[in-house]
């Protein structure tokens, strides 16, 4: 009976003890939520920037949209974000996407499209467009 007490009363001690620890980690979870959502926003002025310039629709740059001239955009973005010192994984997250391998395809496919194509073409004005809204 004695050692059902004993744990009983270092349960309710850990209990008690719990949210103090967490008071401490969230200290640290807050700021990267702040810092988080004071890039997401700096992000989006850029992105405005970026298609208002290409005559689009901003959110057609973070929707799923697929269709071939708004995925072109979406790639030249990607891009130069990567061009600019940003990770595969900075790259998609600034274009509402999850996982790395979009911006990894993305930046494949506008590599190729350079190296065959040159920029001398539709995808080189998205491509200037974007080094003047993405500039660090």
């Amino acid at each position: 009976m004695k050692r059902l007490k004993t744990r009983a009363r270092d349960r309710i001690k850990s209990i008690i003890a719990g949210p103090q620890r967490k008071k401490q980690r969230a200290g640290t979870t807050w700021e990267k939520i702040e810092f988080a959502q004071n890039a997401v926003a700096v992000m989006m002025d850029r992105h405005k920037k970026y298609a208002d310039s290409l005559q689009i629709d901003y959110r057609d740059l973070i929707t799923a949209n697929r269709r071939m001239p708004i995925a072109d955009i979406r790639a030249c973005g990607m891009y130069v974000l990567w061009d600019n010192g940003y990770t595969l994984h900075e790259c998609a997250q600034a274009f509402g996407r999850v996982n790395h391998t979009t911006a990894l395809q993305a930046t494949r496919k506008i590599k190729d499209h350079i190296r065959i194509r040159g920029l001398n073409n539709y995808m080189g004005k998205y491509i200037e467009e974007a080094r003047k809204a993405y500039e660090v």
